[in-house]
């Protein structure tokens, strides 16, 4: 059986129903329908805006939801995918260069974060296409870079940190984190300034 539960904004009022298969490895994330009928039979589930896949090393795969008639007569509601190695590219180059396994808490928890917070955050889903377009440049940009352990241990700090926000309840917290360590990468790759005011081939 299925489970469904409540996506919910910073103030605490539901924007999107979440339902994960009964095995896990699968769910459907709806816009919450707040409709008199909806309340009336119980049934929140509105228009579905995502199919994720839920892998067993602790990635997922998320893709738009495809409602078409095809995709309803073969049961594969994958559409358009969203991204690639979970999403989470500049956590998962810092894992692995801290030497954890792709199921880490850093991953499992930031994985989640995005999923159940900024992906329904209004301007979320924005900034999460902007971060799958840039980080992948960003991570190319560090592993190029000669301060690359410099660069990677101090953003792995900062991820830790928001981390440690988010298992306090302090999501806005981590997001804030989150947005200006983005920002603060953006720039580096854009100007070829590291992290700290160090530039490229200074002492």
């Amino acid at each position: 059986m299925s489970k469904q539960s409540n996506v919910e904004d910073e103030d605490g009022n539901p924007t999107h129903v979440r339902e994960v298969s009964d095995d896990g490895s699968s769910s459907t994330l709806y816009e919450y329908d707040s409709s008199f009928v909806a309340n009336l039979v119980g049934d929140h589930r509105g228009k579905p805006v995502e199919w994720a896949d839920h892998n067993k090393d602790g990635t997922t795969d998320a893709y738009e939801y495809d409602g078409s008639f095809v995709a309803n007569l073969v049961g594969d509601h994958r559409g358009e995918k969203k991204n690639d190695d979970g999403g989470c590219f500049l956590t998962t180059a810092c894992v692995r260069f801290a030497g954890l396994p792709d199921d880490c808490l850093e991953l499992t928890v930031l994985r989640q974060f995005r999923d159940d917070f900024v992906a329904v955050k209004k301007g979320g889903r924005e900034l999460l296409e902007e971060y799958y377009a840039t980080a992948p440049k960003i991570v190319s940009f560090i592993e190029a870079s000669s301060r690359r352990h410099q660069i990677l241990a101090t953003t792995f700090e900062v991820i830790q940190a928001a981390v440690a926000d988010i298992q306090a309840n302090e999501q806005e917290s981590a997001m804030r984190r989150y947005v200006t360590l983005f920002s603060s990468l953006k720039s580096m790759l854009r100007d070829g300034i590291l992290i700290s005011g160090i530039s490229e081939g200074t002492a």
